[in-house]
């Protein structure tokens, strides 16, 4: 079950993320059942950056310097993260995001 995303939940998306599921705006869905690299989030004020990282074996990540900007905005009770790097603007939709213990 889901809940609502609220603006008190922006900064629960900051830290290490393992994307295990995508579901499409047609409803159709994309498993992930193995990553090799997670996505790093730091946001404040609704503004930060996304970085991919690869973990290693003694816990620590190996990260590039590649960095997508992003600026986080409510549109139609939803919350749409925006990014944008040098190569490519594109917008993502994150509107259901769950924190495993």
């Amino acid at each position: 079950m889901s809940k609502k995303v609220t603006a008190a939940d922006i900064p629960k998306i900051n830290g290490y993320w393992e994307i295990e599921r995508v579901v499409f705006p047609d409803g159709t869905e994309k498993e992930y059942p193995v990553n090799q690299i997670f996505d790093y989030f730091s946001i404040q004020n609704n503004t930060g950056f996304r970085k991919k990282v690869t973990p290693q074996l003694d816990g620590s990540f190996l990260v590039n310097d590649d960095v997508e900007k992003i600026t986080i905005k409510q549109e139609n009770e939803k919350y749409i993260i925006n990014y944008s790097t040098f190569f490519r603007n594109g917008k993502k939709k994150y509107m259901l995001f769950q924190m495993k213990n």
